[in-house]
């Protein structure tokens, strides 16, 4: 704006007596509040991370152009700064700690998975999430069994050394775990004798 424009407007609103008051002295702790809790309501509410973001930058932008109405209406500066910035660090902020949250939960369940199911049949159930807890529920379903022995192992371990003994133990082993888990199946459980 030219200085002489200036000088007019500076005028003008001297003798309209229009002068830009200061927020009131609670505005900083109540929109710091208002955006503490409007993440929290979104992140609780919500749970679907693109609606929380859309939610932030709504909130965000209508709160700018809020300040903005208030400055050209109200001749009042408010600042939108401590509400977005409350907003969006803690909002931010819980997607993240959720984000972190769910990662760690289905690491977690893909490693107990598959320690006892193929790592096909891991990521078949890591896909459908509610299927597993609908199985964990109960189903019904025509499945094979297999229990497998080892013939004579009492008598076989008291004539070899322990070491081949476990040589040959962890080959049988493997060898049947890999059968099983290239059949989709599931080691329920390794026992002595039973």
């Amino acid at each position: 704006m030219p200085g002489v424009n200036l000088h007019a407007h500076v005028l003008t609103a001297l003798l309209a007596g229009e002068f830009l008051r200061p927020g009131p002295w609670w505005w900083v702790l109540a929109s710091l509040g208002a955006g503490v809790v409007g993440a929290w309501g979104l992140i609780v509410g919500v749970r679907q991370p693109f609606i929380i973001l859309t939610g932030l930058i709504a909130a965000t932008v209508g709160m700018y152009y809020g300040g903005a109405w208030a400055f050209d209406h109200l001749s009042t500066e408010v600042s939108p700064i401590p509400f977005g910035l409350a907003l969006n660090l803690c909002g931010l902020t819980g997607l993240a700690t959720d984000y972190y949250l769910k990662m760690r939960e289905t690491r977690k369940l893909s490693r107990f998975l598959a320690r006892y199911t193929s790592p096909e049949l891991v990521q078949e159930m890591m896909r459908d999430r509610d299927g597993i807890y609908t199985t964990l529920k109960g189903q019904k379903k025509v499945v094979a069994v297999l229990f497998s022995d080892v013939r004579g192992f009492t008598s076989m371990s008291e004539s070899m050394e322990a070491a081949d003994m476990v040589r040959q133990l962890n080959e049988y082993l493997n060898q049947m775990v890999a059968a099983v888990m290239q059949n989709r199946g599931i080691v329920d459980k390794f026992i002595g004798d039973a």
